[in-house]
């Protein structure tokens, strides 16, 4: 088998990324001397869905194409931080397919986010479909009542631009781009000097924005956006299975609702 890149694979070993309630997600592999991380987030479509297929090179950085299901391919493990986020990222992955309770799957992403980037601060806001704004819904640095109320617009924002284009942006300099939207700081009274920001894409769809705040040491760059963007799209399909799950709740209750006085009136008559 020639893979994109034209090499010939002789052996290969892999391993399923299971969902619970079970089922596959996806597997992990090693392939010429590179983990790769695929993810097949519709396997009934005939069309390519999801975020770029991505591949290492001698930079260590990545190009994307797009292919079946989402294929991260990280560094080769002599690469001692790139090897530990892989494998971090393949025990995240697993814990946010279990998750279904929305709220502890939120803090899970942003807490894992942090984690992975080594940044100050994370969060994440989700599209808000009736308002047209994007709405904090967790956040490292915030509490949940700084939260409330607490929107960033999708014109005239770093993250309303990562939506609309449903591209990463790296802000090495917050002061200098006129993008972005100070109102959040002013409220929390945490200061933002530089961002990473990635889309979270469901279907081919945006549904809101993880961004990472003030890298602890060094600058944000590529191998951050490629780690950060890798968690973001398996996030996103946690996120809606998560969505799907509550609202399966929601009607399971509704018709025992509609049972109980139905069965009361059947049984006198």
């Amino acid at each position: 088998f020639a893979g994109p890149s034209g090499a010939c694979t002789l052996d290969l070993l892999g391993q399923p990324l299971s969902t619970s309630p079970p089922g596959i997600m996806g597997h992990a592999h090693y392939e010429h001397n590179v983990w790769v991380l695929v993810s097949s987030t519709d396997h009934n479509s005939p069309k390519p869905t999801g975020p770029p297929f991505f591949r290492y090179h001698k930079a260590g950085l990545t190009e994307g194409i797009r292919g079946r299901g989402d294929v991260f391919m990280m560094a080769p493990p002599h690469h001692p931080l790139q090897q530990t986020r892989l494998e971090r990222l393949l025990e995240i992955n697993r814990t946010l397919a279990s998750t279904l309770e929305q709220a502890l799957l939120l803090r899970n992403i942003i807490n894992a986010a942090r984690e992975l980037i080594g940044a100050d601060a994370a969060s994440i806001m989700l599209a808000d479909t009736q308002s047209g704004e994007l709405r904090f819904e967790a956040a490292t640095n915030m509490e949940s009542s700084q939260m409330a109320g607490l929107v960033v617009p999708i014109n005239g924002s770093i993250a309303g631009w990562i939506f609309t284009h449903r591209e990463p942006v790296i802000v090495p300099d917050t002061t200098i781009d006129t993008r972005w939207h100070r109102k959040v700081d002013d409220k929390t009274a945490f200061v933002t000097r530089s961002i990473l920001g990635v889309p979270l894409i469901h279907r081919n769809k945006a549904i809101g924005v993880v961004q990472c705040l003030n890298k602890a040491d060094g600058t944000f760059d590529s191998d951050d956006t490629v780690t950060l963007q890798a968690l973001a799209d398996q996030a996103a399909i946690a996120i809606v299975n998560a969505r799907l799950f509550q609202q399966s709740d929601l009607i399971s209750e509704l018709v025992h609702e509609l049972r109980t006085p139905l069965g009361a009136i059947l049984a006198t008559t």
